[in-house]
C-alpha cells in the first residue's frame, strides 16, 4: 500500500494528537481485539515466567517481558498501521485482514525496530549524533516499512527525508509520545501499591493489557504524521 493522499502540511501537534485519540476510539472494534490478540499472550507469559519460573525479586524479569514484546509487538503494530491507513482512505479495514497484515510485515518491522534502537544507543553512547535526535529522524520508519514495503535501511532513509522539513513538530509529537506514555505506565504502577489483588500474576496481566490499550493513540498518531508528511 502506496498510495497516501495529499494533506496540509501545516496540521499542528494538538490537531494531531486530538486526530490520533479520534481514531483508537472511532476503529476501537478492529483495534482492540489487535492488541488483545498480541499483548495478552505477551503479558501471560511475561508474567508467568516472573511469577513462577524466577525467584521473586529476580532482576532478569525486567529483561524478559521487554523482549517478549519487542518480538510480538510487530504484529500488532502492523496490524494497526494497516487498520489506520485503510481507514484514514475510507477504505475498509477488518481484524482478519489487519492481522494477516501484521503477521506479513512483523519480521520486517522487529528487524528495523531492533537496529533502529541500536543505533540510537550507539550514537547517544558514542556522542556522534545524539541519540534523541536520531530518534526523532526515525520515528516514521514503522509506517514507512508497513506501508511502503521498505526494510529497514530504506525505512531509515525514507524516515529522515520525511521529517527533515518538519523536525520541530516531528519532535512535538514525539515528546508528547513518550510523555504521555510515561504518564499511562507510571499509573499503571499505582494500583498494586494501593491494592494487594493487583500486585499478582493476574492484576499484573491485567495492567499491562489496560496501559498498552490507553497507548495505542500513540502508535496512531505516527501513522497520521506519516500519512500527513507523505501526501505533501
Amino acid at each position: 500500500m502506496t498510495d497516501v493522499p495529499r494533506r496540509p502540511a501545516g496540521v499542528g501537534v494538538r490537531a494531531l494528537l486530538a486526530a490520533a485519540f479520534a481514531m483508537s476510539v472511532r476503529e476501537w472494534r478492529v483495534l482492540v481485539p489487535i492488541v488483545l490478540t498480541v499483548q495478552l499472550p505477551a503479558s501471560l507469559a511475561a508474567n508467568a515466567i516472573a511469577y513462577k519460573v524466577l525467584p521473586p525479586n529476580d532482576n532478569r524479569a525486567l529483561v524478559v517481558g521487554p523482549w517478549i514484546d519487542a518480538i510480538l509487538w510487530p504484529i500488532a503494530a502492523g496490524a494497526i498501521i494497516w487498520t489506520v491507513a485503510r481507514r484514514d482512505h475510507d477504505a475498509p479495514a477488518d481484524y482478519a485482514s489487519a492481522m494477516r497484515f501484521g503477521l506479513t510485515n512483523a519480521g520486517r518491522l522487529f528487524k528495523t525496530q531492533l537496529i533502529v534502537t541500536v543505533l540510537e544507543l550507539l550514537g547517544l553512547l558514542a556522542l556522534v549524533v545524539p541519540g534523541a535526535v536520531l530518534s526523532v529522524r526515525w520515528t516514521l520508519a514503522d509506517p514507512v516499512v508497513v506501508l511502503e514495503g521498505a526494510g529497514p535501511r530504506r525505512a531509515r532513509t525514507r524516515s529522515a527525508t520525511l521529517v527533515r522539513d518538519h523536525f520541530a513538530r516531528v519532535a512535538a509529537v514525539a515528546t508528547a509520545a513518550v510523555a504521555y506514555t510515561g504518564l499511562v505506565d507510571g499509573l499503571a504502577l499505582v494500583p498494586s501499591q494501593l491494592l494487594p489483588a493487583f500486585d499478582t500474576m493476574a492484576g499484573q496481566v491485567v495492567l499491562d493489557v489496560v496501559s498498552v490499550l490507553a497507548t495505542v493513540p500513540m502508535t496512531v498518531v505516527f501513522v497520521i504524521l506519516y500519512l500527513n508528511l507523505a501526501g505533501d
